[in-house]
């Protein structure tokens, strides 16, 4: 019987095992991968760790990126169902003459249209983030390519 047991167990470690690897070559960091798995991050790295899967700065920028524009897709598609959900309500109020009724109606309009513009407006301030993210980085490579510019004039040579 401690056999099979033991069977099961090395069975579901390697179904883990997999399960982590098909979401490392995915492209997914480890926190989403733990949470896809149902496992803790420790545990994902110390599988990724035994198996020689790195999480270097440029996968995990990547994992970010993904993870950012899935959440703006997540938002808009949030938004759009505070929208639909506000002309349905608004409808709600107009076809009622019940005071009381129209109330809740108008309520539910006002605040699915506040709850769509907040989310529009961490949209348009994630976008500004990435703008000035894109915005930084040019900069950082234009003061690169003066220093180097510079240096190069420093000792009699030709710039870039």
């Amino acid at each position: 019987m401690a056999t099979d047991h033991s069977k099961a167990q090395d069975e579901k470690a390697s179904d883990l095992v997999d399960q982590i690897h098909a979401h490392y070559d995915a492209g997914l960091g480890r926190n989403a991968i733990a949470k896809a798995v149902g496992a803790s991050t420790w545990r994902v790295s110390q599988i990724c760790q035994a198996n020689g899967w790195d999480f270097d700065q440029e996968r995990t920028r990547r994992a970010v990126e993904v993870h950012v524009a899935s959440a703006g897709e997540q938002r808009r598609k949030l938004a759009s169902r505070f929208r639909n959900l506000a002309d349905v309500a608004l409808q709600g109020a107009e076809s009622t003459t019940d005071p009381d009724e129209m109330f809740k109606f108008t309520k539910v309009a006002a605040v699915s249209v506040d709850k769509d513009d907040v989310l529009d407006q961490v949209d348009r301030r994630s976008r500004e983030s990435s703008d000035m993210a894109t915005a930084a980085g040019m900069f950082t490579a234009f003061g690169a390519l003066v220093r180097g510019a510079a240096a190069a004039q420093d000792q009699g040579g030709e710039p870039p």
